[in-house]
């Protein structure tokens, strides 16, 4: 059963990702899970998934592909949100304080950047 603070994590997790979304396309937005994609207009003529927010069972997750593409976007990293990340790309939250969503918010910036840089959006 998800904790009574996980759509209050989720809201403030959705909201790092949409301040990083200028440029790219909703996939979806349904109660408990945000999806952005590129527009299907970049050079490879495709949607790429670019992030979500999703409320699971015991955790919301963060997706953020720029950090599976380009891992270099993780040097300087908190060793506090680092502890967060599952496998290469996501990032399991039961608690979220300030810094960590701080952190986060300058983390998805960068990966925004870096898809814009590379041609993906």
């Amino acid at each position: 059963m998800p904790s009574n603070n996980f759509p209050v994590i989720y809201e403030q997790l959705r909201n790092v990702l949409q301040r990083s979304a200028v440029g790219l396309k909703i996939a979806h937005d349904l109660p408990g899970d945000y999806n952005l994609v590129t527009p299907g207009d970049t050079p490879r003529h495709q949607e790429i998934f670019f992030g979500a927010v999703k409320i699971q069972k015991n955790f919301v997750s963060y997706y953020l592909m720029p950090i599976y593409i380009y891992p270099d976007l993780l040097e300087g990293v908190s060793s506090s949100l680092l502890r967060h990340l599952k496998g290469k790309s996501c990032f399991r939250f039961t608690r979220l304080d300030n810094r960590l969503l701080d952190e986060l918010n300058l983390l998805t910036q960068r990966g925004r950047q870096r898809f814009q840089q590379e041609g993906w959006a």
